[in-house]
């Protein structure tokens, strides 16, 4: 067929017939996106983190939601090789696509936060960006607050961070559009109104 055997696929054949799929606007071939997607969940143990991304974000662009996929891929992430390769950037952009999808699980958001909590030193601006962008669109600084998934002082430290790097490194408009909105949306800290502060000048 056009897209292939997808039970025969390795991980980089899928990624391939993901990204081609979504471009040529396959959305309404249920049927094609339901093997993409059992596909995936067999591989996804396997995937690195930039290859778990890649799937979610093209299933996110193809309009299609498989839940029973969101949750392989968190199981992924927690018990995998997608989590044990993880580095700071990979968990926020991990956290983008799973809001994407407007899919939270409190223990794979856990871990990614305290991945991203240790290496908040290695990210940009921009990172920090998304991250923030991602957390309002799932809303976990007010919801689950209460259930240990952030770590305390975070918000301080990603806007100390953030504020750091402002006017020192690049930083497109919407990235910092999104940073103030999540200043002004998450509960409110001293960073964060620094950082508001700094911005407007």
């Amino acid at each position: 067929s056009t897209w292939g055997a997808t039970a025969s696929m390795g991980s980089q054949q899928l990624l391939e017939v993901v990204d081609r799929a979504e471009r040529a606007g396959t959305s309404s071939n249920k049927a094609l996106w339901e093997r993409l997607s059992c596909r995936a969940q067999a591989l996804a143990p396997d995937f690195s983190p930039q290859q778990l991304c890649r799937v979610l974000f093209g299933f996110h662009r193809a309009r299609c939601r498989d839940t029973t996929l969101l949750r392989v891929a968190c199981d992924a992430v927690l018990e995998d090789r997608p989590g044990k390769e993880l580095v700071g950037r990979d968990a926020v952009f991990l956290l983008k696509a799973f809001s994407k999808h407007g899919f939270m699980d409190v223990l794979t958001t856990s871990f990614l936060l305290r991945c991203i909590d240790s290496n908040i030193a290695t990210m940009t601006t921009i990172d920090i960006s998304q991250l923030l962008a991602a957390l309002v669109r799932l809303d976990v600084v007010h919801k689950h607050c209460d259930m240990m998934v952030f770590p305390s002082g975070l918000l301080d430290r990603l806007f100390w961070a953030a504020h750091a790097q402002l006017g020192t490194a690049y930083l497109p408009e919407a990235d910092l559009t999104n940073l103030c909105v999540a200043a002004a949306l998450c509960p409110p800290c001293s960073a964060s109104s620094d950082f508001l502060l700094a911005a407007a000048r």
